[in-house]
Parts: structure tokens; sequence; C-alpha cells
């Protein structure tokens, strides 16, 4: 693996980055280019930030509210099949078979 800032060279001989206005710009294009290797790691955004202000482009810093889960109802049962394949499904609390939950 090399080193970020010959990577963005290689990368400016193919597009042109003075065309580019925004960060978000940047990172599209820059993501599109390298691929599978663009992960969009901690480092990698910040090694691309170094790189966009050497060239006067400025990241707007935004607050990004991280995304919660959605929550769903703890499971109070699981299905099991017999050795004949019947389904059958089991009360995780009781351990009894019961009836098909609703869902």
């Amino acid at each position: 693996m090399d080193e970020f800032p010959e990577a963005f060279k290689r990368f400016e001989k193919r597009v042109d980055v003075n065309r580019i206005r925004s960060f978000d710009q940047l990172t599209m294009a820059f993501s599109h280019w390298a691929g599978r290797q663009w992960r969009g790691t901690e480092k990698q955004v910040a090694a691309l930030k170094i790189e966009a202000a050497k060239r006067g482009i400025f990241p707007i810093e935004a607050f990004i509210r991280p995304r919660e889960a959605p929550r769903r109802a703890p499971r109070a049962w699981r299905r099991e099949t017999d050795r004949l394949g019947r389904i059958h499904f089991r009360d995780l609390l009781t351990g009894r078979f019961i009836r098909r939950p609703e869902r």
C-alpha cells in the first residue's frame, strides 16, 4: 500500500482537481477513483482533508448525529425443527412449545 500523497498525485493525473469546488465532490471523485481501496476511515478522510486544504478546498464541518439502530422488541421465542422435519416454536422464557407467534 502506498502513501496517501502519492495516491493523490496519481489521482490528480487522471482527474482535473481544479474543477472540483467542494470537499464532498472531492470525496466522491476520489472514492470513485480509488474503488475498493477507499473505505472512508478516519485516517483516509483526514489525509484527504490535508490534500484538499493544500488546494484550497475546505470541508464544511457539520455535526452529524450518529444513526441509532431501530429498536426491536426482544424475541421471546425460537423456531425449531424436530427429527421428522416438523416446525415448532419454543417459548424462551418457559421452554415450552407454543403456537406460531404473531410478528
